[in-house]
């Protein structure tokens, strides 16, 4: 992970604290990838790609954003690990950089693969 994309990350989570419906990121291919992999878990409407940046359209529920509270790693952790800690916060998606991309912690338990904890997302 690179600067670039902890700062997206981070004005990921103060957009959702101050309940915005869209915002607009530097445009690099992780921050791509993790944008990429929260729409497949369907945890934001999407996000459009313009010239140097990317919109991005959050989800919204009771004019609350589905995502509460989102916090960053930096840790490397192995499939018994992450299922310990699916198991201690069954309301919560792990998002983990893997050899096939940034992956949630379903896809890494159902294909036995560890990696980069970059993502802990409170439901």
């Amino acid at each position: 992970m690179t600067k670039n994309s902890f700062h997206t990350l981070s004005t990921f989570k103060h957009f959702i604290l101050r309940n915005r419906v869209c915002s607009y990121y530097v445009k690099t291919q992780e921050s791509l990838d993790i944008l990429n992999a929260l729409w497949l878990d369907n945890l934001i409407w999407g996000y459009k790609v313009l010239n140097n940046s990317v919109k991005l359209y959050f989800r919204i529920y009771s004019n609350k954003p589905t995502i509460k509270v989102m916090r960053h790693y930096r840790k490397h952790i192995k499939v018994v690990q992450l299922k310990k800690y699916t198991h201690f916060y069954p309301q919560s998606l792990f998002f983990l950089k893997t050899v096939w991309g940034i992956k949630s912690h379903n896809y890494c338990i159902e294909h036995n693969v560890g990696g980069l904890l970059l993502i802990k997302i409170d439901l």
